[in-house]
């Protein structure tokens, strides 16, 4: 597989990447990982609903509709993205497929020390973000948060 870590790139070249190395592959071409990261941008899937799409706090952050499936991602500084294109095995399938690429995220988060799982009825890889706790008392009005540092995370998928 050849492996291509890009740094940072736009989203519409990096889609325009993937589908010249999808007929590249399809033409005979290796498998190929594309790791990167992408400025700040939101991407609706086929099945994003129009109150699900940014509104105006979005702040410019574009809003591209594409040809996947889900709802509505952001990508921005800080996450790492991995796009495989590669041959699936006939017949294909797809959620099968899907169900492999978490089991191996799994795996390589727990070796890093992440805790990471799925959520039933989602797909993909989940790292709980923040923890909120209060005392029970009626009259203590203390609280405590935590949270995780994503980029602390993605820069220890990285390695």
């Amino acid at each position: 597989m050849d492996v291509r870590q890009l740094g940072t790139v736009d989203y519409l070249a990096a889609w325009q990447l993937q589908r010249d190395l999808a007929d590249t592959r399809l033409a005979g071409g290796t498998d190929t990982l594309l790791l990167l990261e992408h400025p700040s941008v939101y991407t609706a899937g086929r099945r994003t609903l129009p109150h699900e799409r940014p509104g105006p706090t979005a702040q410019g952050v574009p809003v591209i509709d594409t040809d996947r499936g889900g709802k509505i991602t952001w990508h921005g500084p800080g996450q790492l993205v991995g796009y495989p294109i590669i041959r699936l095995a006939e017949p294909l399938d797809v959620l099968n497929y899907v169900r492999r690429l978490e089991e191996s995220l799994i795996k390589v988060c727990t070796d890093l020390g992440l805790e990471v799982g799925r959520v039933d009825g989602r797909s993909g890889v989940w790292v709980p973000a923040a923890a909120v706790g209060r005392p029970q008392g009626r009259r203590d009005r203390r609280a405590g948060i935590a949270g995780d540092d994503a980029a602390r995370i993605c820069a220890q998928l990285r390695l």
